[in-house]
């Protein structure tokens, strides 16, 4: 996971990896501090995500929550195609939007 950086009023995060385990519980934290910063527009960089978890759904789904009751929007750019069938399937899918054009993504999370 990289260090946040902000384009546009929204914050960006580049994963790699698995979202399992440590992974998940190090994303939780970090996205809980940028929620105690008022930081309510995130781009989650899932490019370089090879595989994700049952807790790592999870967690995407209350940052989800969190932010739609704060205002907010989470969203994923370049989502694997089994990451955005899995998405599609769960229902996921219709909560966190997922983008291939970071120049699209950043428009979305703007408004």
């Amino acid at each position: 996971m990289s260090s946040p950086h902000h384009t546009q009023n929204v914050t960006v995060i580049s994963l790699k990896g698995q979202l399992a385990g440590e992974a998940v519980d190090a994303l939780t934290v970090q996205l809980r501090s940028l929620f105690k910063d008022h930081h309510t527009r995130i781009l989650l960089d899932v490019v370089a995500v090879e595989d994700i978890s049952h807790a790592g759904f999870t967690a995407l789904y209350r940052a989800a929550r969190y932010l739609m009751w704060h205002n907010g929007k989470l969203a994923l750019l370049n989502p694997s195609d089994r990451l955005a069938a899995v998405m599609h399937k769960t229902g996921l899918g219709s909560i966190i939007a997922s983008y291939d054009s970071k120049t699209e993504a950043l428009k979305q999370l703007a408004n």
